[in-house]
């Protein structure tokens, strides 16, 4: 994998009230802006790692309470 040592700005293909989102890979963290504007929202790699695991844990916990109920009569 190529480590980033400068910013890597990309379109992405989700979009937001119309408006694609432009977002900036920093080597610490990444931006994500609507494009044409200057507002910015920054988070960390390790945040986001956060959150996908969250993510995980929760979908494991919501499949495994399914299966429980349907195991009850």
């Amino acid at each position: 994998m190529t480590c980033l040592t400068k910013p890597a700005i990309r379109e992405s293909a989700r979009i937001d009230r119309g408006v694609p989102l432009v977002v900036t890979l920093h080597p610490r963290h990444l931006e994500v802006r609507p494009k044409g504007t200057r507002q910015r929202s920054t988070i960390g790699y390790d945040a986001c790692l956060w959150i996908a695991v969250k993510r995980d844990l929760e979908k494991m916990r919501r499949e495994k309470q399914l299966v429980r109920k349907g195991r009850r009569p």
